[in-house]
């Protein structure tokens, strides 16, 4: 067992009080300078620390010690020693038992016990896969998802635990009470139940000090002092995940639990009527629970009332006299967050399945202890005196601020993460410049702004999918830089676009998997304007710098596309696609065309630049191909109209003879003029698997061999004609734009030229 020493600096706890203070504080100080509604987060108190090795024993599982937290584990609290009790993992997750103790007086984490020793169980050899069933060798507890099956005795200052889904097999055969012992660290095991379960909820009586056990299809009374279970209700059915604790006052036993629906439902039983079985209140108020995980539920004393928190900056309370409910946010400050990250990926939205126990009220200062998950630090908070009718102060510091939420080292808020937690729905969020190491789930559509320079936001994950999460319905991004996102073959985005309507305005996004990926959907819109892509890779597969996929409409103009890998500059399968004025370039980074859209759609590419490079075989500027889904190509059932015009396109390979301007796979009715291609053995490929259909062909300037000397300055991105050429032939279209490096626009005046750019000035 070893412990790890905390120091808690003065400066970091007392960030709105005394900036420039030294002094370590105490419990008692921390606790006394803190406001109604306020969190607080204890600095250099992650759990990891003390977590064993990989090498430290044999039954790692999928996630390690991590699933302590992650995987459907709670805590107990001892309220004689101020001390946080948690273990965890089980089923395939994690195979280690040890035991973890937060100190709450001396604010430091200890391995109170070491991993055990597994060894297949002969008492299950008759069963199925005989070999998944374990048990230790040194007589304790076998690891599991501990749930809410965790739970401090005070009448015999132990811990016990009950049910849960227990390691590598996932069933829960043990129906033993096993008891915790604080002082020797030590377990013993107690009477066994008839029968046990997964999934169980737990509460402890104080006036009879019995355990009470929720178990899905009923309940149990434990009398630790006899080692004796008896039934306190049966014939039930909940096969819902759920939590609970005890009404003292009102001597009720109530659960929480959030089925399908994602509606806070509760349940109890009358400890002074058990006979009734349980019974299902109608609550009222805050019931939407969802998109969370769930909670923890402790009784107050001082109010009367259950608290309830899932891992977030928000809180709930339950009146079990009215059954109503209200959350609750927080006081202006740091708070927890809940995001899963690029160390931390989780399967779903985050960190943890559930908080269950690791949430628990502290009756000697009158505070809530709240842990989230290993990497996390330890929270404080402080309920206000009136919940319900509690507001939050409005934040002083925050005034300065000209938006409506402020993110940097002169607010508050310290990370875009808090932003996203806080902001309501058409809020304008101000990033000042600086490097944030995070990643945030946008569930609002807001406007959010780089100022005092750009911020560099990366190194971290949301949900297993990308740097921003964007699930708005209008949001507007400008002046980030997003980078950082996975390149070993799993999910890691710049933005993951979830939501409706996107605009990315002066953005750089490189160094991901894919720079920004959609959902489908026909009312999805995605805008880019004056953006920088580059720098996408993928170990295990296509990296596209841009992928819009099955939406309604796409627009692309005046950005920079280069350094691809193995994808696409910008793939689009949506319906609309408006490609304009945009500068593609490829010096042998990647093998696929630069642009490829559908061509079951309505497509206007004008006024781009392709400049590209090495001698990396076939290769196309542009792709207009099918889709396939479920083996078979889908059937386009709609009018469309592909239209090229005014593009410049500059191959300079050594060797052309296997590259075109256009691969025409989908067989469209291209509408091709007044384009300047130069240096490829095609305007336009059909064939191998493409389609016949080329459409018209206008004024298109085919040049043979590199003539770069017609242009103003290859070699600094400036494709200006040197000197007029030949006259467009006219097709009604005209751009009146043409991009400028870096990622802007100069006006575009006639006469006009085939190519992208107008002639330069003399």
């Amino acid at each position: 067992m070893f412990k790890q020493a905390i120091g808690l600096c003065f400066a970091s706890l007392m960030l709105a009080i005394a900036s420039n203070a030294q002094a370590a504080l105490s419990l008692a100080e921390i606790v006394e300078s803190m406001e109604e509604g306020e969190w607080r987060e204890l600095p250099d108190t992650s759990v990891e620390s003390v977590m064993p090795n990989r090498n430290e024993h044999p039954h790692w599982g999928r996630q390690g010690p991590r699933a302590v937290t992650r995987s459907w584990s709670g805590a107990a609290f001892d309220t004689k020693r101020n001390q946080l009790i948690m273990k965890g993992g089980g089923h395939g997750a994690y195979g280690g038992n040890e035991v973890y103790v937060f100190d709450l007086e001396d604010m430091t984490w200890e391995r109170a016990t070491d991993p055990s020793p597994h060894e297949p169980d002969p008492e299950f050899s008759d069963r199925r896969s005989p070999e998944q069933y374990y048990r230790t060798t040194d007589d304790t507890p076998v690891s599991r998802h501990t749930y809410d099956g965790l739970l401090y005795l005070p009448n015999i200052d132990k811990t016990l635990l009950w049910g849960g889904s227990l390691y590598s097999v996932g069933n829960s055969y043990d129906a033993h009470a096993w008891m915790f012992d604080s002082e020797t660290r030590e377990w013993s095991r107690g009477g066994e139940a008839n029968r046990t379960r997964i999934q169980v909820a737990t509460g402890y009586d104080p006036e009879t000090g019995h355990a009470l056990v929720e178990y899905g299809y009923g309940a149990y009374l434990y009398d630790p002092e006899a080692d004796e279970w008896s039934v306190l209700s049966s014939g039930n059915n909940l096969m819902h995940g759920h939590v609970g604790a005890v009404d003292p006052e009102n001597r009720l036993f109530i659960q929480v639990f959030i089925p399908n629906s994602d509606v806070a439902q509760f349940a109890y039983y009358d400890l002074e009527h058990p006979r009734a079985g349980r019974q299902h209140p109608d609550a009222t108020g805050d019931l939407d629970f969802s998109d969370d995980p769930l909670p923890g539920i402790t009784y107050h004393p001082g109010t009367g009332l259950m608290v309830l928190w899932r891992g977030w900056k928000e809180t709930w309370v339950l009146d079990p006299k009215t059954w109503e409910v209200r959350r609750l946010d927080n006081a202006p400050g740091p708070a927890p967050d809940h995001y899963g990250t690029d160390s931390y990926p989780v399967r779903g939205k985050y960190k943890t399945w559930g908080i269950f126990g690791r949430w628990a009220y502290v009756p000697d200062h009158d505070v809530f202890i709240g842990y989230g998950h290993v990497e996390d630090n330890v929270w404080l908070y402080k309920l206000p005196e009136d919940p319900f009718n509690w507001t939050p102060p409005e934040d002083e510091s925050a005034q300065a601020c000209p938006v409506d939420l402020c993110v940097g080292p002169d607010y508050p808020l310290k990370k875009p993460s808090q932003a996203a937690q806080q902001a309501e729905e058409g809020a304008e969020i101000a990033i000042q410049g600086g490097e944030y190491k995070d990643c945030a789930r946008w569930r609002k559509g807001v406007t959010i702004r780089g100022v005092d320079g750009r911020p560099r936001i990366g190194g971290e994950i949301c949900d297993r999918k990308a740097i921003w999460v964007v699930q708005g319905d209008e949001t507007v991004i400008e002046n980030v830089e997003l980078y950082g996102g996975s390149d070993d073959g799993r999910n890691g985005d710049g933005i993951r676009h979830e939501g409706r309507r996107l605009v990315v305005r002066d953005s750089d996004i490189h160094s991901s998997r894919m720079g920004i990926l959609t959902n489908h959907g026909e009312d999805v819109e995605l805008e880019l304007f004056n953006n920088h892509f580059h720098g996408m890779r993928n170990r295990s597969g296509l990296a596209h710098q841009v992928y819009a996929a099955r939406i309604g409409s796409l627009i692309a103009e005046a950005n920079l596309f280069e350094k691809g890998g193995a994808g696409h500059h910008l793939k689009s399968v949506a319906a609309r696609n408006a490609v304009r004025y945009n500068h593609f370039v490829n010096r042998d980074d990647t093998r696929a065309s630069l642009l490829d859209v559908w061509g079951c759609s309505t497509t206007d590419i004008i006024g781009n630049t392709f400049s590209y490079g090495g001698d990396s075989g076939a290769l196309q500027a542009i792709s207009v191909t099918t889709r396939r889904e479920s083996g078979g190509e889908i059937e386009c059932e709609r009018d469309v109209a592909v239209n090229i015009l005014f593009n410049t396109a500059v191959f300079e390979q050594s060797n052309p003879r296997w590259s075109s301007f256009v691969r025409n796979q989908f067989g469209a009715e291209l509408e091709l003029a007044n384009n300047l291609v130069m240096n490829t053995r095609d305007v336009v490929f059909t064939g191998g698997d493409s389609k016949t259909g080329l459409g018209r062909e206008r004024g298109n300037l085919h040049l043979e061999g590199l003539q770069l000397s017609l242009f103003a300055s290859p070699d600094d991105h400036d494709y200006r004609l040197v000197k007029p050429l030949e006259e467009a032939a006219d097709v009604g279209l005209y751009p009146g734009r043409q991009y400028r490096h870096p990622r802007a626009l100069d006006d575009r005046d006639g006469p006009y030229h085939p190519g992208a750019h107008g002639s330069k000035p003399e």
